[in-house]
């Protein structure tokens, strides 16, 4: 896979996602550094997100992951269950730290992290996001509809 979205003959660069689940804590100090290598495709920022003692821990920065001293400090601290990396091409909202992935909301006494990968056209702003991504307005929306359906029971026991 080459990071590219093909429409015709128009080609999108693409972000990148890294995810690790563990049913132990543990940290991606190989893997993360490799996937900062993609960063010369994708430099206009990076995030890392993961669980510390329950809550949400995010570190993220416009820029080349490959070249960041925090981005190689967050990673020798990063130790969970779940972690979540992104790499960033800009395609909506200015290269700046809030429009870097991932993002954090919480809901229910809960921190919940977000990254995406792609656009969405038509999402509509949301007073809760502090960026102007179509990602986070999209992550937002998606909270306030979680929300609202287990507010009428609709969803049990899940969240």
């Amino acid at each position: 896979m080459d990071g590219f979205i093909r429409d015709g003959n128009i080609s999108y660069s693409m972000c990148d996602l890294f995810a690790m689940s563990c049913n132990q804590e543990d940290r991606a100090t190989q893997s993360l550094p490799r996937f900062a290598g993609f960063s010369a495709r994708n430099p206009h920022g990076w995030g890392v997100g993961w669980y510390e003692g329950g809550s949400a821990r995010i570190e993220r920065a416009p820029g080349r992951a490959d070249y960041s001293e925090q981005f190689l400090e967050s990673i020798e601290e990063a130790r969970s269950t779940n972690l979540i990396a992104h790499l960033r091409y800009a395609t909506h909202g200015s290269q700046i730290t809030c429009n870097c992935h991932p993002f954090v909301r919480q809901y229910h006494g809960r921190d919940w992290i977000f990254a995406h990968n792609g656009w969405v056209t038509g999402a509509e702003d949301h007073p809760m996001a502090e960026g102007s991504t179509d990602s986070e307005q999209i992550f937002n929306h998606i909270m306030d509809e979680i929300e609202c359906y287990q507010s009428r029971g609709e969803i049990r026991g899940t969240i």
